[in-house]
């Protein structure tokens, strides 16, 4: 879902290349980016993985943890960053328009880089360091995170996800 999320805003990038700024879109995307790639997906690392790593010798100061962290520290920033110029841009102010281009540019990279190193360096390292109990206590825990935040809420946000990606042509999975 996140990653259909990113496209659609590569598309929005293209539109705002061509003098168009998708305001609307631009609203809904920050929106599941707040709502459920940080505050669900994010979360669940930072509260439950991360931890987890860290009892089985993964250092949370250094190495992929560490790095993890910190993208998603600047990952908030830049989508500070285009929350604070938003208003601007859609209202025509062109020095707000290219910084919100520049921060969505750099999220959509940002998160593209860091969305490939959890799958090819830290879920084979959580792979390696995790028994299968732990695995099971662990996705317990995940699925307790999501019943706490409610299903709807979920849903809610696949919607989004769909109906950005419906926008721009992009094929649900």
């Amino acid at each position: 879902m996140i990653e259909k999320v990113l496209d659609a805003l590569g598309a929005g990038l293209k539109d705002i290349d061509r003098g168009a700024f998708p305001g609307a879109m631009i609203d809904d995307a920050l929106d599941f980016l707040d709502n459920f790639a940080d505050a669900c997906h994010h979360a669940k690392e930072e509260v439950l993985l991360f931890p987890a790593m860290n009892e089985r010798g993964l250092p949370r100061e250094a190495g992929p943890v560490a790095v993890m962290l910190s993208e998603h520290s600047r990952g908030r920033a830049q989508l500070a960053m285009i929350q604070d110029h938003l208003a601007d841009a859609k209202a025509g102010s062109t020095g707000a328009v290219a910084v919100v281009r520049r921060n969505l540019a750099d999220y959509i990279w940002l998160l593209r880089e860091h969305i490939a190193k959890e799958d090819q360096v830290l879920f084979q390292i959580a792979r390696n360091i995790f028994s299968e109990e732990d695995n099971e206590r662990l996705q317990g825990k995940f699925d307790e995170f999501e019943a706490a935040r409610g299903r709807q809420l979920h849903e809610k946000y696949e919607a989004v996800a769909n109906r950005l990606a419906a926008a721009i042509n992009i094929v649900s999975a």
